[in-house]
This record gives structure tokens, sequence and C-alpha cells, in this order.
């Protein structure tokens, strides 16, 4: 068994809403000594964005 290793410590998140044809970014993932993180992106929470 081969056991991997990486120094990435975020990861975006994206979504495509209903009728639309590009993603927008929801958030940002974050590891954080153990922890995940999670925060709301500004695109997402843009009013033109919620459902």
């Amino acid at each position: 068994m081969m056991i991997s290793k990486s120094n990435y410590s975020e990861a975006f998140v994206w979504l495509w809403l209903p009728n639309e044809t590009s993603p927008v970014v929801v958030g940002k993932l974050e590891a954080d000594n153990g922890n995940i993180l999670f925060n709301y992106g500004k695109s997402y929470l843009e009013p033109k964005n919620r459902n």
C-alpha cells in the first residue's frame, strides 16, 4: 500500500447553479491543525446567486 503525502491545505468548492452554464465558487475548504474550515465565497453570496 502506498500513502501519498502532499503539502496542499486548501481546496475550492465549485457549484453549477440551476439554469446556469458556468459554475460559481461556493467557497474554500482549509485544513488547519486537524480541523477542516469552510468559508463561503463572495461570488456565491451575491444576491443573484441565492436560491
